[in-house]
């Protein structure tokens, strides 16, 4: 026959993931087999009918059983192959198919299982059931010390109103050969039956349940009132309290907080918790405990005691852990740089040394307090400016630093500018004269102190390392220049030639004026005679190398001749007097005007209008009934004898003079007739 295989690690697993509360209890003592577990004939492979054998004759069977006689519907009859029965509450395991697997009892019937690891219990469950009809039993419990507790119950029959059966809808079948008939040889799976009921104790905790007695004390008649138990299940009092310390962290810095706590189990209502570090008391009556001055390796227990019943022992102490106290660390970071003191221009490099930077540590360069760069230990720059300040602050996450971010010392950097060179040349004389030697200056500026000089005459070099050169024999068209290189640490050119100097050499010549040394203001105008040629006559008078003493005027004068530009050559000068010839001076104003446009007589004239003579002249003219026909008051000899443009008649004309001579500060008058003729 099959052999029923049961798994005690399996069903504690099943039921842990569960939690169910009540294990299978493994026990001897049944005295039938009332379950067909395999082949073609449940009366081969049971001992004993359940019902009546007149009636039914029915047993129960596995469902390995239903399927190899093929009962229909398929997989609904008959109970796990395993015998394992599990219900959210109860979880029950029946014996070996294949041997006694129930408790029968007729009326007045008694039976006994036996544990197989006798225990203690807090509570226990039977699984039973009855047929044809309820059956009363009385249940005796028997311990170790030889004690005893007795309970009567009423097993509910299989096919009847139970409320809350624990397992139900298995079917029942005919004990005798197959084939099997649907509904005559086996039935009453769809239906909901067999019903199994549970019937639970409460146990003493504190006594070791041996073995069970059961006595059927249903009275016979017409129903046999059959009482079945297939199985024992139950919460095995093992009331051993236990203790487990866990804590936040084990390794931690010197000065933080490690908190523990104590998980208990079975502590009763009110346990006691004692915490120690090394073996010396700490702490409050809590299932926690903190600390900040823990050393390191220091080793805390908590010690549990519970007062829950059955508590053996009462008093437990959980694990130990141990402690590492991290001592604090100070974290530093140098700042090194390879120059601080650059050109314009030039990249700069700092690097960071940092001590217990810890595996991430986080750089932020600044510059003058401004972040700039990356997170790196390493800052370059090309950009920065003079007397710019560098520093680096490190963020350090390794274990146990205090304080987390330093900064490091400041580099000031000093950043030259580059110098642009520039040049020129200045001759010592400026004017270059004919048989003279010439000195020329370089001058320079942001070329260091010295520069260096190369000169160059005409395109040749001449010389070398000095700021002045001498050229010994100057010609006109000579071009002298200098390449200026500079010797300054900063410097945007290395060199830079200066503008080119061209020579003009001027000749010195021996310059003389022959002129007579004196002029009557009305004398000829006479040449200049002036050597050697090519220069330039000037003074008053001059006039296209003559001198005129009209232009002059009477008195002293100087002319000058030079070589303008020539600085080589100093201008001559000659003094020239011119006198003056005394002339009469008369005011003779014309009496006869003729008008006739022939150029002769047109205009009045009165006399001589010039410096040496008459130096100004108011007219009148009226005509013979003395009425004022022209008037001016600076006459020039300028009437032609109109009034307001047109002619005067032919007629005697009386005028008047006001005039006034070189000769003296007087004013005189003079008049007379005037003739006017057309």
């Amino acid at each position: 026959m099959k052999k029923v295989v049961s798994s005690f690690l399996f069903i504690l697993f099943a039921l842990g993931a569960k939690a169910q509360p009540y294990l299978p209890i493994p026990v001897t003592g049944f005295n039938e087999d009332v379950v067909a577990e395999t082949g073609t004939s449940a009366l081969a492979t049971t001992t004993r009918e359940m019902d009546a054998e007149s009636i039914s004759n029915y047993v129960l069977c596995t469902k390995g059983f239903a399927l190899q006689n093929s009962f229909t519907p398929p997989n609904i009859y008959g109970l796990p192959d395993s015998g394992l029965l599990v219900s959210p509450t109860r979880t029950f395991q029946m014996g070996p198919f294949n041997a006694g697997n129930a408790v029968y009892l007729f009326p007045s019937d008694t039976g006994n299982l036996n544990l197989v690891n006798p225990s203690r219990f807090t509570n226990l469950s039977l699984l039973t059931l009855a047929t044809e009809g309820d059956a009363a039993v009385k249940i005796t419990f028997h311990f170790s010390d030889g004690s005893f507790q007795n309970a009567t119950r009423n097993f509910t029959d299989w096919f009847g109103p139970v409320a809350n059966p624990v397992f139900f809808g298995y079917g029942r079948v005919k004990r005798k050969d197959g084939p099997f008939s649907a509904g005559v040889d086996y039935e009453a799976a769809a239906g909901g039956n067999p019903k199994f009921s549970n019937i639970d104790f409460t146990m003493p905790c504190t006594k070791t349940l041996v073995s069970i007695g059961f006595k059927n004390t249903s009275i016979s008649g017409p129903g046999s009132s059959r009482a079945f138990i297939f199985g024992v299940s139950g919460l095995e009092k093992k009331v051993i309290p236990k203790i487990t310390a866990t804590a936040s962290d084990t390794v931690v810095c010197k000065g933080i907080s490690i908190n523990f706590v104590a998980t208990p189990e079975s502590q009763g209502t009110t346990p006691v918790y004692t915490w120690k570090v090394n073996g010396v008391v700490v702490g409050s009556n809590l299932p926690t405990f903190s600390s900040t001055t823990l050393q390191n390796q220091d080793i805390i227990t908590c010690t549990l005691q519970s007062n829950a019943a059955c508590a053996a022992p009462p008093i437990v102490v959980s694990n130990s852990i141990k402690v590492t106290i991290i001592p604090p660390k100070v974290p530093e970071v140098d700042l090194s740089v390879d120059d601080s003191t650059v050109c314009a221009g030039v990249q700069i490099n700092f690097t960071a040394t940092p001590v217990e930077p810890g595996t991430a540590p986080i750089f932020t360069w600044k510059v003058n307090d401004l972040v700039v760069g990356t997170n790196q230990s390493s800052y370059s720059s090309s950009t920065l400016q003079n007397q710019d300040v560098i520093s680096c602050t490190m963020q350090s996450n390794a274990t146990c630093v205090s304080p987390t971010t330093v900064v490091s010392k400041t580099i000031r950097v000093t950043i030259s500018p580059l110098l642009t060179p520039a040049a020129s040349i200045s001759l010592e004389d400026s004017t270059v004269c004919a048989g003279q030697q010439v000195e020329f200056i370089a001058n320079a500026i942001n070329a260091g102190n010295p520069p260096k000089y190369e000169w160059q005459l005409n395109g040749v070099a001449v010389g070398k390392d000095s700021s002045r050169f001498v050229l010994l024999e100057p010609k006109t068209g000579d071009k002298v220049s200098c390449l200026v290189t500079s010797t300054e640490n900063c410097k945007a050119l290395n060199s830079v030639a200066t503008p080119t100097k061209t020579i003009e050499v001027f000749p010195v010549y021996n310059l003389s004026i022959q002129v007579p040394d004196s002029f009557l203001l009305d004398d000829s105008s006479k040449l200049v005679l002036a050597s050697p040629s090519g220069g330039l006559l000037s003074g008053n008078g001059v006039q296209n190398s003559r001198f005129y003493p009209n232009l002059a005027g009477t008195g002293s004068h100087t002319i000058q001749y030079s070589f303008p530009g020539n600085n080589c050559t100093p201008t001559v000068s000659k003094s020239i007097i011119v006198t003056e010839k005394i002339l009469p001076c008369n005011l003779e104003p014309a009496n006869l005007m003729t008008m006739n446009g022939d150029g002769l007589n047109d205009a009045w004239d009165i006399g001589d209008f010039d410096k040496n003579c008459i130096l100004s002249a108011s007219i009148e003219i009226f005509n013979r009934w003395g009425t004022l026909v022209f008037k001016s008051e600076d006459y020039k000899n300028d009437w032609f004898g109109k009034i307001d443009g047109e002619q005067l008649p032919t007629g005697c004309y009386y005028y008047t003079i006001s005039y006034k001579t070189a000769r003296s500060t007087d004013r005189f008058k003079k008049s007379g007739v005037l003739t006017l003729m057309n």
